[in-house]
């Protein structure tokens, strides 16, 4: 999370459209709608390569046509006209179909960049099927111009006579206080089959000295994309240890939803706090609450918001103070001399980090563990490395702390202070910012993720180019933290949204954790909209207790 003492200053702006009147063709290679999601076959059925394809539209004010003006793939998609403040418009096909041995029915749909689209335009695939033509739909989904296009995506695990489809279709739904026209796309019309799956994957734990149940709750997460349901594990962060640190928002949770989470982290750092030294800012009092949900079936995540060594005064702080450059990092973590006190400060936080890694090994949890992140940022001392941000210095000074922190974790520091075998190793970037593969320490690496907070993760084209990014790294994929705009206080983000990418966008999502609220801000799912769908609306999210964990 970034500092709440930062991020006033920062604004980020992502997925940004300039209005025009013309569309124009898509250059770069776009995936298939699925092609993420392990072990599916993916069959387009309508690419409108070659015409309409039968395909008529319901309340358009003209089309359908086959244009060359955008596509997700190819060089043609389907384009009508739309009256905005006209009610829904149906681009459909009547047929004789049959998707028995199909999974799931998507699409890949946007919009113009013209037209006053108020509170924002939807749209939904649907079916009709049997001889009483029964209406099945994959329920609304936010739609933008972003010329990566949004994907829909309908289970047909829940539709009836999929052998009998009689027609199939996308509703384009405007908002109430929407206005003028626009266009309307769609594209690459598929179906998807399979169980998402393949043979199991071994992911052998980066700790040199792993237990065996370390091994297995890796392996259990890495091997959930090639499963079809129960498929990405549901996270929430309790708060900093010993400061806000509640389980209660547990409680909440189980009570807005039915479900507990299946993991809950912790910070055991609370850096950012100014008022406080250095060292009183560590604190692992939560460790005991974190245990209770271990023990219930779930999972366990810690980060820290590390204080910056490099500050002389004594205090914490998050911020850069100008010394963050490669002459200071390297004598902080290599220095000769004893009584440095950068150094001191340095394996000193260390210290604390690992007795509160240390109590949880002895109380049998492995932690899903997540140091340094956001670092190709600038709101943290560590962040930007080797950027402008941060002159005389460079990603390997990131690296050389993150092997820092590595080889002290993993080393024995004597007689009951063994090396740590409980751990699992995550990097988690911001996607807001470049170079998110620039800092990764491959081989002390378990698990990569990105931390995002926006509005519309579905069809933000930073977020999923940055995805795609992170995949090349060959490992299991998570999103470290999520949430709305960390900027709102309205409460009135729908959750739907985030769930909605992770299924059609982010297939390869083996956990998401979402953060809490802080201040005014309301990050929390339980203090935003439709919290219950994120936990309950698809066997997609895997919750804790419904499948083990280890």
């Amino acid at each position: 999370m970034k500092s709440i003492f930062l991020i006033s200053a920062l604004v980020v702006l992502a997925g940004c459209n300039t209005p025009t009147q013309t569309e124009q063709p898509i250059a770069e290679e776009q995936t298939h709608p699925g092609q993420e999601v392990k072990g599916k076959t993916v069959n387009i059925i309508y690419s409108f390569e070659s015409g309409t394809q039968s395909w008529v539209e319901d309340n358009a004010t003209g089309g359908p046509w086959s244009v060359t003006e955008w596509a997700s793939s190819g060089t043609r998609s389907l384009k009508a006209d739309m009256n905005l403040s006209g009610g829904s418009v149906f681009l459909r096909l009547t047929d004789n179909l049959d998707f028995s041995s199909s999974t799931d029915f998507v699409a890949t749909v946007r919009h113009a960049s013209w037209g006053n689209h108020g509170s924002g335009t939807q749209a939904k695939l649907y079916v009709k099927t049997g001889s009483s033509w029964a209406w099945f739909d994959g329920g609304s989904t936010s739609i933008s111009a972003s010329t990566s296009g949004t994907i829909l995506r309908m289970d047909l695990s829940v539709v009836s006579n999929t052998n009998q489809i009689r027609e199939i279709g996308v509703e384009f739904i405007p908002a109430g206080n929407a206005s003028g026209s626009t266009a309307i796309y769609v594209d690459e019309v598929a179906l998807e089959s399979g169980s998402g799956g393949g043979s199991p994957s071994v992911f052998t734990p980066v700790t040199p000295n792993y237990n065996s149940t370390t091994y297995d709750v890796l392996n259990i997460l890495g091997n959930l994309p090639i499963k079809n349901a129960d498929r990405t594990v549901s996270g929430q962060f309790l708060g900093y240890s010993g400061f806000g640190f509640n389980t209660s928002l547990l409680t909440t949770i189980f009570s807005a939803t039915g479900q507990y989470p299946g993991l809950a982290g912790a910070d055991l750092a609370n850096g950012g706090d100014g008022n406080r030294t250095f060292f009183e800012v560590f604190n692992a009092s939560a460790n005991a609450s974190l245990e209770a949900h271990w023990d219930n079936g779930g999972l366990v995540t810690i980060n820290h918001h590390f204080p910056n060594p490099l500050r002389t005064n004594g205090m914490a702080g998050m911020g850069a103070v100008g010394r963050e450059t490669t002459a200071n990092i390297n004598n902080m973590l290599y220095g000769p001399d004893l009584n440095n006190p950068d150094k001191d400060r340095w394996y000193g936080a260390l210290w604390e980090i690992y007795l509160g890694l240390l109590d949880m090994k002895n109380r049998g949890v492995t932690i899903i563990y997540r140091p340094l992140h956001e670092m190709n940022g600038d709101w943290f001392w560590y962040g930007g490395l080797g950027t402008s941000s941060r002159p005389n210095s460079s990603t390997d000074d990131y690296k050389n702390m993150w092997n820092s922190i590595f080889d002290y974790m993993t080393t024995s520091k004597g007689a009951g202070y063994p090396a740590l075998d409980n751990l699992i190793w995550v990097y988690s970037p911001d996607y807001s910012r470049s170079g998110v593969t620039n800092y990764v320490v491959q081989d002390k690496t378990d698990i990569v993720a990105l931390d995002a907070y926006l509005d519309n993760p579905g069809t933000n084209s930073t977020l999923y180019n940055r995805y795609q990014e992170m995949l090349t790294l060959n490992k299991p994929f998570a999103f470290g933290e999520i949430g709305p705009n960390n900027q709102r206080t309205d409460g009135q983000f729908d959750y739907n949204d985030w769930l909605e990418a992770i299924r059609s966008r982010f297939g390869e999502t083996i956990y998401f954790l979402a953060w809490n609220d802080f201040g005014a801000v309301k990050i929390a799912p339980t203090s935003n909209l439709n919290a219950s769908d994120l936990y309950n609306k698809y066997d997609w999210m895997l919750n804790r207790g419904e499948e083990p964990l280890r």
